[in-house]
């Protein structure tokens, strides 16, 4: 072998070393994508909840959200600013009104683990509390009234099928005939 090749050798053997040397230590990894969270596109409106581009709800600092957390806590889906103007709303939200005669629709379907968004209005002059009564949706709380008429929820549906109850959480008012049920298909 001549001088050429025996360099050529040796250059390639640190190489393959040093590239080894920071694998097994850790400093070097291949870089893995990073979700998008946060582009305007995939808000469903103004302070609710992004998704992911797998599909994910998204807490504000970019986690996956918690169903199951306290509502409003920083792990769970966020419900949106007031909406005044509905013609923004993305045409796959689930209209839901709340009155003191009931919530309409009493039932709805969604797929299971699907992005849901429920778009919760107020009918009447009352202040209601649309919420679902098994605890794996305990984030899934939407206030409404006189000066807030309308807010959108974005959350991953449970993947779970089945029935889910929703109510309005007001003292009196699931005797009023205010609660329904989502299904998960």
């Amino acid at each position: 072998m001549d001088k050429k090749s025996i360099i050529w050798i040796i250059v390639v053997f640190v190489v393959i070393a040093v590239v080894a040397i920071l694998i097994f230590t850790g400093t070097f990894s291949i870089p893995k994508p990073v979700e998008q969270p946060y582009k305007a596109s995939n808000v469903a409106a103004p302070g609710a909840s992004a998704v992911s581009t797998s599909g994910i709800v998204l807490t504000p600092e970019g986690k996956s959200a918690q169903n199951d957390a306290r509502p409003m806590s920083p792990e769970a889906p966020q419900e949106s600013l007031p909406i005044t103007d509905k013609s923004t709303i993305t045409s796959d939200a689930i209209s839901i009104k709340v009155t003191a005669m009931g919530i309409s629709p009493k039932e709805f379907r969604v797929k299971a683990s699907a992005v849901t968004h429920l778009l919760v209005s107020s009918g009447d002059q009352f202040t209601h509390l649309f919420k679902f009564q098994d605890p794996s949706l305990s984030a899934i709380a939407v206030g409404i009234g006189p000066g807030d008429p309308t807010r959108l929820m974005t959350f991953n549906a449970p993947a779970k099928r089945g029935e889910y109850q929703f109510i309005c959480d007001v003292p009196g008012h699931v005797g009023r005939g205010e609660l329904g049920k989502m299904i998960v298909e």
